[in-house]
């Protein structure tokens, strides 16, 4: 069978069967992996984010995006969203802030003068400073001074007081539906003042119009307190704690003492110490204990006071039972709430201290006393050295502790933890913030701060929570930037009950809880994933060491401060006179894959909420992505008290944000890629048999020419080169075949399959045509042999052109050629004989000509490795940038690489085969010829120069030449990444003209 004989073809045609079955078993791998990997992450803890408005921006989901916006959705529409078929989970979140709910927490214990037994009060000057870091540096959080006047002596503490000049004025009260009398018996004696502490006023020359007064005595220390910080507002998060767990699964085990307690329940003091009973031993079980103390003493006291007892003689004279005193005074309501322990943002105090000389402190006895004035404002003191402590604990609004801390002259001095007390935080003023969003400026997103914070306590107590946020210059020392803006909300008031507290029952370590979000699919919840940001880029535009910047700003600021506490969504709403929620976290029921069933099914629960007015966010199929935006309005920190720190441009920050549909991105595209893959390897795969088939046309027109002299018509000849075409189309239809089982999708597979039959088939009647037209061949004349007679070198002569190829390409008789006649001629003077050419290397340029079936398929292996190379670059290329740069596109492009480098290394190596294999049959013709050169007197040295030079004047060009044409091709088409895809193909190029160099040398060394 002559198509057996064709070691080049048959080569061909199996590469083409084999590229066939592994192809549609690559793509097969690839949409395998491609669907486990959206199986498995495609979907984070919920489903479907609603909120009152669109909560993306260009398919994005920013971090903040569970914080409410402007307007807010009614609570009552939770129990809506829950009853719409298909939801399986509905997870409600809202954010309060909670002005300062503490103070002052922080003590100086000074040691009594056991020595000395008369009063003796001092002035003192201190200058206390905190300090924090926003991952910037060090900066002062606030500064100030203050005017202490301290009596440490060891005089006598009890003053006897003499009331007569008090007023005495008729004061009534209500108690129950009785009224009494309010007024205050006074004790015969007070315990007389150890320490006095205020502002100073350089201006003025005197203390501020109020100061702190005690008189305080612990274990002979006198203690007295800093004035209160400024503390940034406290967040807390309301959730519905029974859904919550269910929708964090054993991540959310933190929240069961909300769910235990009575979930929606506002339990009772004796109900949370019935509860406690059963909990292990802690801080807060100690915490409920005392507030049960509290309330106790509250009662005991009350029962033993005059007012109650005039209340009961008023009722015994009615006749009338009189209520216990429980019933007569409400008792505080208490929230629960789960704190968190973890105090991430750093906090140290230090006071300098200066003596001032003697003072003067207020008379007990008196019954007004007024802050004393002074006349050494701008006097300095003596310095006595510095306190410092970490004070970080500050930051923590419910803690039942206060820290106390040595005098100066202790630097060894451990600061001491003591007993604050009281319990809970008053729940009397709540507000909301809408975090500030960026907007886009010439193609970049830009965040503008909404102002800053103040540094008094007048900013955080009372009044309206909007003047929280400052818009002056913020150059004032510890001042800080916020990105948010604060509305106020109702609180309920009753003059029935003594107000409601906050009531920390357990604590969470936000670090300790494993939340069920996969990485890859990871979608914002709110409370336990601040939005963290890294400066990447300085206000220059330079790039920087990364530099992870720090919460300062109570959750107003550029990092969102983590949660203070969590409570109850439904206990807490029963306080507000507009119950809201910021967002509704919803997960599916019934979806397990990442098909078009599950899809329909998430689709189709977004869409019945929609038609509840709300705006529902799709948010499986998400994953992370870095996004980078520039922040100006920065107030940068300083530690000078007497300066003025700047504000401006701080420079680009990179967060986390969610890019939405980014499964559905990467799905499109690894199949689109994939599949161009497949399509660019089975067309270097056809192109390697086409060449293989219509290369060494010369050769079958010889054989058709001879067969045409012995009677063949040609229509027999066309019919006869037709039929040695069947073994081809045979093997591509069973390799279809087998392809189709492998495969996963069968329609791509017969498609592929039916194009490359229409290939092969018409590839094949182009060969049998091409190899038809042979003319009938006659004997030369020996006229026609002896016309022209060289002088200087002998000459092949020959009656049909046509047969140069059959020659091996020198102008040498084969074996093959019975026709030939070699006319002999004297060799040359220097005793090696030169062929067609005046030297070694025009001769290997004229092999060109003289082999233009060698010559065509060089430059055909070329150009097909450097396409099949250019497309398999591109097409990575083009399918990584339309996944996106989530994490999920990431991981997804990462894992259908394997399979798509396999597509691209059988293309490369189709065209690699294309290359050895038709040089090597060109070769293989030559070696007749080879022998005669030799024999004329060539050497091996020789004939390696002359087919390098066949090969560098054929496959340099044509390196070049298809350079330019994908270039062309590529930029004419639009396409991104040609620079890459082109220079990719040009070293394809050059390496497979360095593979024809090698394969020439090896050949022309042989024997």
């Amino acid at each position: 069978m002559r198509f057996g004989r064709d070691r080049l073809l048959v080569a061909s045609v199996a590469l083409l069967a084999v590229t066939l079955i592994a192809t549609a078993g690559l793509q097969s791998a690839a949409a395998t992996a491609l669907q486990a990997t959206l199986d498995d992450h495609w979907r984070g803890a919920y489903d479907i984010l609603v909120t009152s408005e669109k909560a993306t921006s260009d398919e994005l989901l920013s971090p903040n995006s569970l914080i409410g916006e402007d307007e807010r959705m009614p609570l009552r529409d939770l129990e809506r969203i829950r009853g719409i078929d298909g939801v399986d989970v509905a997870a409600p979140i809202s954010q309060l802030l909670v002005p300062s709910l503490d103070s002052a927490r922080v003590d100086v214990a000074v040691p009594i003068d056991l020595s000395r037994s008369t009063l003796d009060p001092q002035d003192y000057r201190l200058r206390v400073r905190y300090l924090t870091d926003d991952g910037l540096g060090e900066r002062l959080a606030l500064a100030e001074t203050y005017r202490l006047t301290l009596d440490t002596s060891n005089a006598p503490r009890d003053i006897v007081v003499d009331r007569s000049a008090y007023d005495d004025n008729d004061c009534r009260t209500q108690v129950g539906d009785v009224t009494v009398d309010c007024g205050y018996d006074y004790p015969e004696t007070e315990k007389r003042y150890t320490a006095l502490i205020a502002e100073e006023s350089g201006e003025s020359g005197s203390m501020g119009s109020s100061g702190s007064i005690t008189s305080t005595v612990v274990d002979d220390d006198v203690v007295f307190p800093l004035p209160g910080v400024a503390l940034p507002p406290t967040r807390v998060t309301l959730v519905d704690p029974v859904a919550e767990r269910a929708l964090l699964g054993d991540g959310g085990a933190f929240l069961d003492p909300l769910v235990t307690v009575g979930a929606g329940t506002r339990p009772s003091v004796a109900d949370l110490d019935r509860w406690s009973v059963d909990q292990p031993t802690s801080a807060f079980t100690r915490a409920i204990s005392q507030a049960v103390e509290q309330q106790q003493a509250m009662y005991d006291s009350l029962a033993g006071s005059g007012q109650y007892a005039e209340y009961v003689a008023e009722k015994q004279k009615r006749g009338e039972e009189p209520l216990p005193v429980e019933e007569v005074f409400a008792a505080p309501q208490h929230l629960p709430v789960v704190v968190s322990t973890q105090r991430d943002v750093p906090l140290t105090v230090r006071v300098d201290v200066e003596a001032m000389g003697p003072g003067e402190m207020p008379d007990v006895a008196s019954s007004y006393w007024a802050v004393p004035t002074f006349d050494d404002a701008g006097v300095a003191g003596v310095p006595l050295g510095a306190i410092s402590a970490d004070v970080r604990s500050l930051l923590d609004p419910f803690s039942t502790q206060k820290l106390t801390l040595p005098w100066v002259g202790n630097p060894d001095a451990v600061p001491q933890l003591g007993d604050q007390g009281y319990t809970g935080g008053y729940f009397g003023q709540v507000a909301h913030s809408t975090p500030a969003e960026p907007t886009s400026r010439a193609g970049e997103l830009v965040l503008d701060s909404t102002g800053h914070l103040g540094t008094s306590m007048d900013n955080y107590w009372g009044g309206d929570p909007s003047s929280w946020v400052n818009k002056g210059p913020g150059t004032s020392p510890g001042m800080q930037s916020t990105y948010a803006t604060v509305s106020a909300d109702q609180v309920l008031q009753s003059n029935d009950d003594s107000g409601t507290y906050l009531l920390p029952i357990a604590g969470f370590d936000m670090d300790d809880i494993v939340l069920p979000a996969d990485p890859l699919s990871y979608t914002p919840l709110g409370a336990y994933d601040p939005a963290a940001a890294t400066l990447v880029r300085n206000a220059a535009g330079d790039d920087i060491q990364h530099v992870d910047l720090l919460p300062v700003a109570g959750g107003l600021g550029l990092v969102g401060a983590r949660t203070a506490a969590i409570a109850d969504i439904d206990a807490v709403s029963d306080s507000l006179v507009d119950p809201t929620m910021d967002a509704v976290r919803v997960r599916v029921a019934g979806v397990d894959r990442y098909d078009a069933a599950g899809i329909d099914a998430v689709g189709s629960v977004a869409e019945a909420i929609e038609r509840l007015g709300l705006a529902a966010t799709i948010v499986a199929g998400s994953s992370p992505q870095t996004a980078s935006m520039t922040v100006d309005g920065y107030a940068f920190g300083t530690t000078d008290v007497d300066g003025e720190q700047s504000v401006g441009l701080l420079g680009t920050v990179e967060q986390r944000w969610s890019a939405l549909g980014a499964a559905a991105r990467l799905g499109t595209s690894v199949s689109q890629a994939t599949l161009a893959l497949l399509a660019t390897v089975i067309a270097a795969t056809l192109a390697l048999f086409a060449v293989a088939s219509l290369s060494a046309v010369g050769s079958r027109r010889s054989g058709a020419a001879t067969l045409r002299t012995v009677g063949w018509t040609r229509g027999r000849i066309l019919r006869w080169l037709l039929a040695e075409q069947w073994p081809a189309l045979a093997a591509v239809l069973l390799a279809g075949g087998l392809a189709a089982v492998l495969a996963a999708d069968d329609a791509l597979v017969l498609s592929t399959t039916a194009s490359v039959v229409l290939a092969v088939i018409v590839i094949a009647v182009v060969r049998a045509v091409s190899g038809a037209s042979g003319e009938r061949m006659r004997l030369a004349t020996a006229d026609e042999l002896l016309r022209e007679h060289p002088e200087e070198r002998p000459e092949v002569r020959w009656t049909n052109a046509p047969t140069v190829e059959s020659h091996g390409g020198y102008g040498l008789p084969d074996e093959s050629s019975p026709e030939q006649v070699i006319v002999p001629d004297r060799p040359r003077s220097h005793g090696r004989m030169r062929l067609g050419a005046e030297s070694v290397v025009g001769f290997g340029l004229r092999l060109v000509r003289g082999d233009a079936g060698s010559a065509i398929g060089n430059a055909a292996a070329v150009l097909v490795v450097m396409a099949t190379t250019a497309c398999f670059v591109l097409s990575l290329g083009l399918g990584q940038t339309a996944a996106g740069t989530s994490l999920i596109a990431q991981f997804g492009t990462a894992q259908a690489l394997a399979p798509q480098l396999a597509l691209g290394v059988v293309g490369v190596v189709a065209g690699v085969l294309l290359t050895i294999l038709v040089r090597t049959q060109a070769l293989h013709r030559r070696r007749r010829s080879r022998a005669v050169l030799r024999e004329l007197g060539w050497v091996g040295s020789d004939i390696r120069r002359a087919e390098r030079s066949e090969v560098l004047v054929i496959g340099l060009p044509a390196a070049l030449l298809g350079c330019y044409l994908l270039w062309f091709a590529l930029d004419t088409a639009g396409l991104a990444g040609i620079d890459t895809a082109v220079s990719a193909a040009l070293v394809a190029g050059l390496a497979v003209v360095a593979l024809l160099l090698v394969t020439t040398r090896k050949a022309a060394t042989a024997p």
